[in-house]
């Protein structure tokens, strides 16, 4: 049980951090709010599934898609976060200089847009990888024409490819 507590204790502190980075480029309270449901749907939908598990059966396609849905949101977390961190060591160090120096400006300086938008640039890579290697299962379920198909009405709805190629 206390391992349990702990693994979403260090969920929480890394989904604290991505927040905070969130928070710092967007200032509308809809998407913050948005992020905050989508991050507590995704940590209900795990839990859920890791008390669906039965250690009798083994792995299942389920348990699978519960991995893949792991991975694929907390790995690039992972990666946003470092980043942040060096920043708050700065920060504090910062912070420290401020204390002794008695500078008029504010005692811990504010966390900078230009970090938090390289560590989501940063983070964008795992999570596209993690994309494309779980990307090919989708293509051996969907038969080939259906999917060129969609991906030709796709392009046009995006106005990139021209209708009278069709």
């Amino acid at each position: 049980m206390i391992r349990f507590i702990l693994f979403f204790a260090v969920l929480f502190l890394i989904d604290l951090y991505t927040f905070q980075a969130i928070k710092t480029l967007v200032k509308q309270r809809f998407w913050l709010v948005l992020y905050a449901c989508i991050t507590v749907a995704i940590i209900i939908f795990i839990v859920y599934r890791m008390n669906q598990f039965d250690r009798r059966i083994g792995q299942t396609q389920q348990t699978l898609f519960t991995m893949g849905v792991f991975v694929l949101f907390y790995v690039p977390k992972l990666f946003l976060i470092l980043p942040l961190i060096f920043e708050d060591v700065f920060r504090a160090f910062s912070a420290i200089v401020n204390l002794f120096t008695k500078n008029s400006e504010s005692f811990i300086p504010e966390r900078r847009k230009f970090v938090s938008q390289i560590a989501l640039g940063i983070a964008a890579v795992p999570f596209l990888s993690i994309i494309y290697g779980i990307y090919p299962k989708i293509l051996m379920v969907l038969p080939s024409r259906t999917f060129q198909i969609f991906i030709v009405e796709v392009l046009i709805i995006q106005r990139k490819l021209p209708t009278l190629l069709i």
